[in-house]
């Protein structure tokens, strides 16, 4: 809420403006809190704090009730300038309150993807305040991406050319066992710019047990051949929303387990 419906929030008020690139967006969409408490019986005491802001990447808004919807979109440098003054403003609150003037503080700055974003979102920064202080120190950067394969966009780089040349070849295997499936999609997270895990997700049409139990070892033969190494994979085979079969490997694992799920009732 911005501070004009609400004087306490942490949003500035909101303008008169419409126009997309001249009205002041919504930045903070949601402040989480986890609190760390030791105690027994009815005597619990906090003893930690952990506060994630999530900053939006793109503020929805109407200019008209009822309405088209309208957006303003919100850069990385927007997001963690506003939600660093935030983070302090809340820490400063924190320590007024009786019980909480002398705990440690986590905080994280989190930034919320746009509503057709099939990556997701994804943490940029980190704190700690220290149970003696009040005031922020300094922020640690977090390098956190996620990436969908295939490549969409032609102005849009692979993160790492090999993960992407991986799965395309993994790509090309399964969908010549089944020319007519609905798609082959994965999703990347990287971290420092490594990858640290990989969500395939394979849409099929309805087929019996026999067939998926060959699809799946073909899946399994194919990603230890094609996907990267040392990192853990997850592969589901669905068909209109029914998994019919996944296919794992952990960090620790070269080998794939896999499992076929009967249809039968």
């Amino acid at each position: 809420m911005t501070k004009k419906s609400n004087p306490d929030g942490l949003n500035p008020a909101a303008n008169s403006e419409t126009d997309a690139d001249k009205r002041t967006p919504v930045y903070l969409e949601q402040l989480l809190e986890q609190n760390y408490m030791t105690g027994s019986g009815n005597n619990y005491n906090v003893q930690g704090i952990s506060l994630t802001l999530a900053m939006n990447s793109v503020d929805y808004y109407q200019k008209e009730k009822d309405g088209a919807t309208y957006s303003t979109k919100i850069s990385r440098e927007d997001q963690e300038k506003h939600g660093k003054e935030m983070a302090q403003k809340v820490v400063e609150r924190l320590r007024q309150k009786e019980g909480l003037k002398n705990i440690p503080i986590v905080i994280a700055l989190y930034s919320r993807p746009s509503v057709d974003s099939l990556t997701g979102g994804a943490y940029f920064a980190t704190t700690t305040v220290n149970g003696d202080s009040g005031s922020i120190g300094n922020w640690q950067t977090i390098d956190n991406q996620t990436q969908v394969f295939p490549i969409v966009s032609g102005s849009e780089k692979a993160i790492n050319s090999s993960d992407l040349e991986g799965f395309q070849n993994f790509k090309s295997i399964v969908q010549g066992y089944f020319p007519n499936l609905s798609g082959v999609i994965a999703k990347s997270n990287y971290e420092n710019g490594k990858l640290n895990s990989m969500t395939i997700t394979v849409n099929t049409q309805f087929y019996g047990y026999q067939q998926i139990n060959s699809f799946t070892k073909l899946i399994s033969n194919s990603a230890e051949k094609y996907l990267p190494k040392n990192v853990p994979i997850e592969i589901k085979v669905q068909a209109v929303g029914e998994v019919q079969s996944v296919v794992i490997r952990d960090s620790s694992n070269y080998n794939f387990y896999s499992h076929v799920f009967s249809n039968e009732n």
